[in-house]
């Protein structure tokens, strides 16, 4: 049985087309299990948010059950109870995800719109090389420095890790 990191209530099994997510009947968090293919796949679509709307995961859209819950608290991984690394999405935006190293990622109420919508914003962004490469570098600094348990893309996300080259 997996529990909700927020409420610590029994998860409920949505599906979405093939995907199966786990989400919280009562502060509409979801667990998606495999950040690359649960999630990237949703990111993969055309309109992810007007596909999502008709679906069972439609309530994890708005962010209306999270008022008055404290999201800064450490949330424990849903399959293993061990509390999840805290980190911003794609090191620049305001959005702060949890993720279990080993088993999953915990979205909280209307996050998913958040990074659908930033994700569109950031198609328009334009970065130049230089910038680029200089930007790649000082994170490898970051990484080789901190020495992150279970590798940079455990520690900024595997989808970061993938863009940007970086092991």
């Amino acid at each position: 049985m997996k529990t909700c990191p927020r409420c610590q209530i029994e998860l409920k099994e949505q599906s979405f087309g093939d995907l199966r997510v786990d989400m919280c009947p009562t502060c509409e968090g979801s667990w998606w299990e495999d950040e690359d293919d649960e999630l990237g796949q949703v990111m993969r679509l055309e309109d992810p948010i007007k596909a999502l709307e008709g679906s069972d995961l439609a309530p994890i859209l708005v962010q209306d059950k999270t008022p008055g819950t404290s999201l800064d608290a450490p949330a424990a991984c849903p399959v293993c109870s061990k509390n999840m690394d805290r980190y911003r999405y794609l090191m620049i935006s305001e959005i702060w995800l949890d993720r279990c190293p080993d088993h999953g990622i915990w979205l909280d109420d209307g996050e998913l719109s958040a990074i659908v919508d930033y994700f569109a914003k950031s198609q328009d962004m334009e970065l130049d090389p230089v910038a680029s490469a200089r930007l790649k570098e000082k994170l490898r600094e970051i990484a080789a420095r901190h020495k992150p348990e279970g590798g940079f893309k455990a520690w900024m996300g595997s989808l970061v890790g993938r863009i940007l080259g970086i092991e």
